[in-house]
């Protein structure tokens, strides 16, 4: 009945939610996507529903786990702990509790996405500077020169958009000393957008272009 509930509620919330009702189902449903949030119940019927926390190196390791039981114990709350859950409730939750752990969830997924992100940006960056290095050894390296410019424009505007995204979905932090100002952003965008028009008769890059009309937009949107 607490599953069915929940599941409405998290619905109703505007969260999309997989409800499953032992671990099999759960182990299946984990294989196959991500999720930002798992409220496991403690006991299953076919065994513990901690067993069920990603383990390293699976799909969804790492992802935030709430963890409710009709029957809290000393024992179970340490292994809790243990697992790094972010919360052990007891059944019924409390529903404004609830709903604050969903956004803390919801934030730390999409921050950890965000690295990941980044991470492979720059995997794919340094995978791009090994062959223009390998293009210094052939016999006419005249265009590295021009490759690296057009591959270093294409990652600084890559970040710039990153950077605007972020700080639109950060939370205010009103006692931060070094705050980075928006304005300056802006004005960070909009210096590299004119750098852009002003070397696109040099480069004829279709990237760099399209990259310079989705700076111009987000320069657009932020007026």
């Amino acid at each position: 009945m607490l599953l069915h509930q929940l599941g409405a509620w998290l619905r109703k919330e505007g969260c999309l939610a997989e409800a499953v009702t032992d671990r099999a189902g759960a182990r299946a449903a984990l294989a196959a996507k991500r999720f930002d949030l798992l409220l496991l119940d403690l006991n299953l019927p076919d065994g513990s529903g901690l067993d069920l926390v990603p383990a390293p190196g699976s799909l969804n390791h790492g992802v935030p786990v709430v963890v409710l039981t009709g029957a809290p114990s000393l024992q179970s709350a340490m292994q809790a702990v243990q697992l790094r859950i972010l919360a052990y409730l007891a059944k019924p939750p409390d529903v404004t509790e609830l709903r604050r752990l969903i956004k803390i969830a919801t934030d730390l997924q999409r921050e950890r996405r965000s690295i990941e992100a980044s991470r492979e940006r720059l995997r794919v960056w340094e995978k791009e500077l090994d062959e223009l290095e390998r293009g210094l050894d052939r016999p006419d390296p005249g265009s590295v020169g021009l490759a690296h410019l057009r591959l270093t424009l294409h990652q600084l505007g890559s970040l710039l958009v990153d950077l605007d995204r972020s700080l639109a979905e950060a939370p205010t932090v009103p006692d931060a000393r070094e705050p980075i100002s928006r304005l300056e952003l802006v004005a960070c965008l909009r210096r590299t957008a004119e750098a852009l028009e002003a070397t696109r008769v040099q480069f004829r890059s279709r990237a760099l272009g399209d990259m310079r009309k989705q700076i111009e937009s987000l320069l657009e949107r932020n007026r």
